[in-house]
């Protein structure tokens, strides 16, 4: 499988929690072609990688993880899993934070091209 862009939006609610909106390309088709069954999105922390969620299927290509924490980034990326159960290299990296002081209802969203 190609690698995946990722584009996501940060969203501050009205609590101060941070909720993170993931949004990317379907993957160019791999050879020998594959159907995708779903996409895995994990979060890494220095050496530690930890899967945070999948999508109910292969041609979702949204994602929402809540209530993430406080001002310190976060780092994610997504896999494309095929139906056979092999998983694709992964997306570029993306890192949010949430600016100290940020005002409630903020929101910005981050486009990341090759």
């Amino acid at each position: 499988m190609k690698y995946l862009i990722i584009f996501l939006s940060l969203v501050i609610n009205t609590l101060g929690a941070i909720v993170v909106d993931f949004q990317w390309d379907a993957p160019l088709p791999s050879t020998p072609p594959q159907a995708i069954a779903k996409f895995n999105v994990y979060e890494r922390t220095g050496a530690t990688v930890t899967k945070v969620g999948e999508t109910a299927s292969g041609t979702t290509l949204t994602f929402r993880l809540n209530s993430v924490s406080g001002t310190t980034a976060h780092t994610y990326f997504v896999t494309a899993v095929g139906t056979s159960g092999g998983e694709s290299v992964p997306s570029n990296e993306v890192t949010v934070s949430a600016p100290p002081n940020s005002p409630v209802n903020l929101r910005i969203t981050i486009s990341i091209t090759p």
